[in-house]
């Protein structure tokens, strides 16, 4: 949960929701999430059916929020290209890939210049574009996002008290 008056421009927020294609992630990805959106100016940007802004709130309930551990110019930068971005789609041949990577574990090679972006794909490919890389996954998933040395947050798996 996170406090939506206290999120900044570059923030990752990753959800943990529920629903037949969120379970559908967070069973292929053994991961408690299935989505992930970066925080802009005053709204939050993410990647449904196409990039979209949405209420900084949205996720309140269900979402933690993470800094990146990058200068203040890229994170802006990555705003920047998200809201770039805006009503880019989100196409079927994302989820087919996706799924053919986290359920069938067939080796999917990245592409240059993506058409369709998935919602963890769109926050990396961002942030890539500023130079911070935050995963070496072909299509990432909420889940490699999840374990990327450069979100700074405590994780829902670590021990209440444990060092970061």
């Amino acid at each position: 949960m996170y406090d939506p008056s206290s999120l900044t421009p570059g923030q990752i927020i990753l959800v943990r929701s529920s629903g037949i294609l969120a379970d559908a992630i967070k069973f292929a990805t053994v991961n408690p999430y299935s989505h992930a959106v970066m925080v802009g100016n005053g709204y939050i940007l993410e990647s449904l059916w196409k990039i979209v802004k949405s209420p900084l709130d949205k996720y309140a309930t269900t979402g933690d929020a993470y800094l990146v551990d990058a200068s203040q110019e890229q994170r802006l930068g990555a705003v920047k290209w998200m809201e770039n971005h805006l009503g880019q789609i989100y196409g079927i041949e994302a989820i087919l890939e996706d799924g053919a990577r986290d359920i069938a574990h067939i080796p999917i090679w990245p592409k240059l210049n993506p058409r369709s972006v998935t919602c963890s794909g769109a926050v990396s490919i961002a942030y890539q574009m500023q130079g911070v890389i935050l995963t070496y996954a072909c299509l990432p998933s909420p889940a490699d996002l999840s374990y990327s040395p450069l979100l700074v947050g405590k994780r829902p798996w670590e021990k209440k008290g444990a060092a970061i």
